[in-house]
């Protein structure tokens, strides 16, 4: 073979090489997704496919700004607790399908009746509104759940209570019924959790962590899942 031939032949399987590789970077390039549409794409399975899918859930984080709420051991504010806690039950409800409405998302003194408001205005299919409480005893502990009379508040309130019971340590303080501001004429159905008391100082060191914050989140999730599902049919 003549020595022009040999260059041609090498010259054309380096170009074939050359073509191959770019195709393979173009098959690579046309399956590569970016981080935010990878997200995207989580969220939107998640919200079509989760288990409240379909469902509007209110979060009323207690208190904020100028309005510290109940004061604990060591000058601890109810306010910063809600506020550790009310993060991840945001982030679990949405990773379980349900769109999630915040009555504040800042450290904010936002009036009862302007969060009753809110819930009336957005219509959610249910508000939950989480307090930390004190008392003089430190004895004393453990954690409630509130209504206001309405029979859809009460299977609300049992749902999520017995949910709670389930899964954390504290002392079952049971059902109450009260007239709340937030739960008074709310035309939703509406409850109120106290989730441990700040004066007791063993309880205290429980409620801070993180594990206890996300064990309650994941309880609020199954409670209302379970609420939800009853309430169809009842309905149906």
């Amino acid at each position: 073979m003549k020595r022009k031939q040999i260059i041609m032949l090498i010259i054309l399987s380096l170009l074939f090489i050359l073509l191959a590789a770019c195709g393979d970077n173009d098959s690579a390039e046309g399956k590569t997704k970016t981080v935010g549409e990878t997200e995207q794409e989580t969220l939107n399975a998640t919200t079509d496919s989760g288990e409240l899918s379909g469902h509007t859930v209110m979060i009323d984080p207690g208190h904020g700004g100028r309005d510290p709420g109940s004061i604990g051991i060591n000058d601890i504010y109810e306010k910063d607790l809600v506020t550790n806690t009310t993060k991840p039950i945001e982030k679990a409800l949405r990773e379980a399908g349900a769109n999630v409405i915040m009555t504040r998302k800042e450290d904010a003194k936002i009036p009862l009746k302007e969060r009753r408001s809110m819930s009336n205005e957005a219509m959610p299919d249910a508000f939950i509104s989480i307090h930390y409480n004190s008392f003089e005893d430190s004895s004393v502990g453990g954690f409630h759940t509130y209504y206001y009379s309405q029979e859809k508040e009460y299977r609300l309130a049992q749902s999520i209570h017995q949910s709670l019971g389930n899964s954390i340590s504290l002392k079952d303080r049971g059902i109450l019924e009260d007239s709340y501001a937030v739960l008074r004429n709310n035309e939703v159905p509406a409850i109120l959790l106290e989730l441990g008391f700040m004066s007791n100082p063993e309880e205290l060191a429980v409620i801070q962590s993180d594990e206890y914050s996300q064990t309650v989140a994941e309880a609020i999730v199954r409670g209302l899942k379970n609420y939800f599902e009853t309430n169809e049919n009842v309905s149906s």
